[in-house]
Formats: C-alpha cells, sequence, structure tokens
C-alpha cells in the first residue's frame, strides 16, 4: 500500500511540475507577444515616416511620443507621487537612457535600412552582458562568450560589403552613421535593461530582509506598474533629447512650421499621434515584460521577430539583399540561439 501510495503521490507531483512548467511557458509567451507586436510595427512604421513619408526630424518625433505618453499615462491612472530619492537615483538615468535609446534608434532610419538595423540591435545581449557583468547582474559563461563572438562574426559578415567612408570626398557615408546611431542606442538600451533588473533585483533583497513581500509604492521602484514607469519616465526622455533637438532640428523645424499647408500639418499630426500610440504600448508593454522576465531573455526571445522585420523591410522597402548579408544574418541567428541556450545553463 505504501509503495502505491508513494506512486501515486510521485505521478501527481510530476503532473503538477508540468503544469506549473505549461503555464510558466505560456505566461511567458503572453509577455513576449506583448512586446512582439508594438515593437515590430513601430520599427515598420518609423521607417516608413522618417524616410518614405520625409519627415527628418527622429528627435522631435521621440519627443512628441514621449509627451503624448505622458498625457496617456495620467489619463489613465491619475496624478502619480514618490519619494525624491526613487525619483533621482532610478528614475532619472532610467529615462534618459530611454531618451536617448530612443532617439538614436530613430535617427538611423534615415540613414541607413531596416535589415542592417536590426542586426545591430543584435548586440544587446552582449551590452547587457558586459554591464550585467559590471553591476554584478550577470555571470558569464564559456558558452555565452562563443555565442557572443559568434554574433559579432555575424555582424562583421552583414556590413562587409558596405563602405564606410567616402574616398573621394573623405565624408563618412550614410551606413557609417546609422551604423554608429544604433549602436550607440543599443549600448544604452543594455545598460537600461541592466538596470532596470539590478533595482529589481535590490528591491526584492530589501523585501526579503525587512520580511514583507509589500513595497511603498513612492519608494520602491519594483512597487510601481508599468503605467507608472512609462510616467515617470516620459518627461526625463523629452529633457535627454531638447538640446539634441534644438542643436540639430531646431532650424528644419521652423522652416517646416511657417512653409506648410493646414492640410499638411494635419497629416503630419495624425502620423505622429499613430507613432505615439505605438510607443505607448511599446513602453509599457517593454517595462512589464522586464518585470517578469530576465533583460537577456527579452532580447533573444526576439529573435523570430528579428527574421520577420528582415523579410518584411526586403519585401515593403525593396531593401536589396546580398549573399554576405544572408549569410551574416544566419550567422546572428545562430549565435543569438546559442547564447540563449547559454542563459538558459546559467
Amino acid at each position: 500500500i505504501n509503495a502505491e501510495y508513494m506512486g501515486t503521490l510521485s505521478e501527481c507531483l510530476f503532473f503538477f511540475r508540468l503544469n506549473s512548467s505549461l503555464r510558466m511557458d505560456l505566461k511567458n509567451a503572453k509577455f513576449i507577444g506583448l512586446y512582439f507586436l508594438p515593437s515590430s510595427l513601430l520599427t515598420l512604421y518609423n521607417k516608413w515616416f522618417f524616410h518614405r513619408f520625409g519627415f527628418h526630424y527622429p528627435l522631435f518625433a521621440t519627443a512628441f511620443s514621449m509627451c503624448v505618453i505622458r498625457i496617456l499615462s495620467q489619463i489613465l491612472i491619475g496624478k502619480q507621487t514618490i519619494s525624491h530619492q526613487l525619483y533621482f537615483r532610478t528614475l532619472l538615468p532610467i529615462g534618459i537612457l530611454t531618451g536617448l535609446d530612443y532617439g538614436l534608434s530613430n535617427t538611423s532610419f534615415l540613414y541607413i535600412g531596416v535589415s542592417l538595423y536590426v542586426i545591430l540591435k543584435d548586440l544587446v545581449p552582449l551590452f547587457v552582458l558586459v554591464f550585467g557583468l559590471m553591476l554584478g547582474v550577470q555571470q558569464v559563461r564559456p558558452l555565452q562568450i562563443v555565442a557572443v563572438v559568434t554574433v559579432l562574426a555575424g555582424v562583421f559578415l552583414t556590413i562587409f560589403n558596405k563602405t564606410m567612408v567616402d574616398m573621394r570626398t573623405g565624408r563618412l557615408t550614410d551606413d557609417f552613421l546609422g551604423a554608429m546611431c544604433v549602436l550607440t542606442a543599443s549600448m544604452f538600451q543594455g545598460l537600461r535593461l541592466v538596470l532596470i533588473q539590478k533595482v529589481m533585483q535590490s528591491d526584492c533583497q530589501a523585501g526579503l530582509q525587512n520580511g514583507s513581500d509589500q513595497l511603498s509604492v513612492t519608494n520602491s521602484f519594483s512597487a510601481l506598474n508599468s503605467l507608472q514607469v512609462c510616467y515617470f519616465i516620459s518627461p526625463l526622455c523629452v529633457v535627454s533629447l531638447m538640446p539634441f533637438i534644438m542643436i540639430r532640428e531646431a532650424a528644419g523645424l521652423s522652416a517646416v512650421v511657417f512653409h506648410s499647408t493646414f492640410e499638411m500639418h494635419l497629416l503630419r499630426i495624425s502620423l505622429l499621434l499613430v507613432a505615439s500610440g505605438l510607443a505607448f504600448l511599446l513602453n509599457w508593454a517593454e517595462f512589464n515584460v522586464v518585470r517578469h522576465m530576465s533583460a537577456i531573455t527579452l532580447q533573444v526571445a526576439c529573435m523570430g521577430k528579428d527574421v520577420l522585420l528582415i523579410v518584411t523591410a526586403s519585401l515593403l522597402f525593396r531593401e536589396p539583399t546580398s549573399g554576405m548579408q544572408a549569410l551574416g544574418y544566419l550567422v546572428c541567428m545562430m549565435g543569438m540561439a546559442l547564447y540563449q541556450f547559454g542563459s538558459y545553463l546559467c
């Protein structure tokens, strides 16, 4: 009887663990889907808006979107208050990094196509690993190092035939300028994701030390929901972009304002509002996903999205893809898959 009882108990425990694992997988899939859709749509939309439509002011568009995000957040959750310590020590650096990341990412669409943008953005896990090691959030394994080298090799193959300097004029080409924008944005994004993860871990440790699972909204980043995070960081994003808008885009924007018809103004505002809506969904989804999954998992789980974006961009924008670039894409995806496997083993 005891043997039969133990066998039944083992079966029950097995199916309980299996159901728990399935529920966790479905939960992760739901959060990835929340990030997948607005991220893909916003990438394709921004490329069309800044390059094909001809709105050459991506920094202003980013700041405009952040203003709309603040308004939408306040409509949905009302006025919010937090401690000065949480605002300046946590939200301030995250907000500035978010604004610079989005602004540089959008600026790159003036110079390069979606395919190259996507591949260079795949370097975010590299920066996550580097900053994670520096801040004590990540642990490195030999397999992850091999994966990072593989991704770097894929990126090299992708940009191998790109001309970075015009030898006749000595000027930097659009490919170089766009690549630098994306690489810098990827660095800011990697640092931002690691900071969020570190803050979340610190809050968890503080909660354990205090013997309580409840954390104050006014003093803890972990206690803020995604809408509250959007509410507080959106003005910081605008502040981080304003100096660059004044230097780079103010003169051109003035000419657009005074030399355009009312119908064109209305069209531009409508298109900016569409981009702002997608940006609001993306911000909400990204901070929601990072809460439930690690920063690295967020990046490596979007490999399918990258493939879809490359194929869609080739069809929509007629972006040429050489055999060397296709090989580079394949090597990058292999490296990302290897990185994901290494992260799983960790």
